[in-house]
C-alpha cells in the first residue's frame, strides 16, 4: 500500500485524542475563571459528557488500529474495513454538521471559546478532523469491498447505532442519578450537557425525538456515504 496513507493514520490516531487530553489537562492547570473544571475529576466529567469527545476517542482508537495493521503489512486484510471507515466518517460528519449549524444559527449555545486551548480543540474536533477524514475517504482510500444500499441497510448500518446507543444510555443514566441523588444546581453536576435533551426541563415530545435522531442521523450518513463510495472513482494516490 502507498506509504502516503500513513500520515493520515497517524493524524487520526494522535491528534483527536491529543486535543481531548490537552483540554483535560489545561482545564485543570489553567481553567477559565467562570469554569468549575479546576479539579481533574470535574474536568474529566466535563469531557466525557459530550458526544464529540466520544467521536474523537473512537477516531483515535481506529487510527491506532490502522497503524498497527499497516506496520504488520496486513492492512488490506482488516475485516469490515470499509464498514469501519464509513462508521467513523459518519460520526465525524454528524458533529461537524451539528457544530457549525449551531454556530451559525445559535452561537450562544456553542461552548469551547473561553480559552485558546478550547478554541484549538473545537477547531480540530469539529473542523479539521472531519474534513480530513472526508478527504481521505473519497480521494485517497479505495473501497475494494462494496455493499449495495439495501445490503448495507440490512447488515451493516446497525454498526452506527453502537456508539450513540452506549452514549445515550450513559448520559440518561447519569441524568437520572444526578436528578434524584446529585446536586442539580452545581455547574459540573448539570444533569445533561445538551439543553435539547434535558428530560427535566423539556416535555417528552421534545427530547425523545432528538435522542432517536442521535441514532438515526449517523445511520443515514452511513447509508449515504456507502452509496457515494460505491460510485466514487476519484483517487489522488495509487493504492
Amino acid at each position: 500500500m502507498n506509504k502516503k496513507h500513513l500520515p493520515f493514520f497517524i493524524y487520526f490516531a494522535v491528534i483527536p485524542l491529543l486535543s481531548v487530553i490537552s483540554d483535560l489537562i489545561f482545564s485543570v492547570t489553567n481553567p477559565p475563571k467562570t469554569d468549575s473544571t479546576y479539579y481533574f475529576d470535574f474536568s474529566l466529567i466535563n469531557q466525557i459528557v459530550y458526544f464529540s469527545v466520544w467521536v474523537s476517542i473512537t477516531t483515535s482508537v481506529v487510527g491506532i488500529y490502522l497503524i498497527i495493521w499497516y506496520c504488520k503489512g496486513e492492512y488490506e486484510k482488516i475485516s469490515n474495513f470499509n464498514v469501519m471507515m464509513t462508521t467513523i466518517i459518519s460520526f465525524n460528519s454528524v458533529i461537524f454538521l451539528v457544530y457549525w449549524l449551531g454556530l451559525v444559527f445559535s452561537p450562544k449555545s456553542i461552548q469551547g471559546f473561553s480559552t485558546p486551548y478550547k478554541i484549538i480543540k473545537s477547531i480540530v474536533e469539529h473542523g479539521i478532523t472531519p474534513l480530513l477524514f472526508i478527504f481521505y475517504y473519497f480521494f485517497i482510500w479505495k473501497n475494494d469491498k462494496k455493499y449495495s444500499t439495501i445490503d448495507y441497510i440490512k447488515y451493516k448500518s446497525w454498526y452506527l447505532a453502537i456508539i450513540p446507543g452506549i452514549y445515550i444510555i450513559f448520559y440518561v443514566t447519569r441524568s437520572l442519578m444526578i436528578h434524584n441523588y446529585g446536586r442539580e444546581n452545581d455547574y459540573i453536576f448539570n444533569s445533561n450537557p445538551y439543553a435539547q435533551t434535558n428530560m427535566w426541563d423539556n416535555p417528552i415530545y421534545k427530547w425523545l425525538p432528538i435522542m432517536i435522531l442521535q441514532i438515526i442521523v449517523p445511520a443515514a450518513f452511513g447509508i449515504f456515504y456507502n452509496y457515494l463510495s460505491n460510485i466514487n472513482n476519484i483517487k489522488f494516490l495509487d493504492n
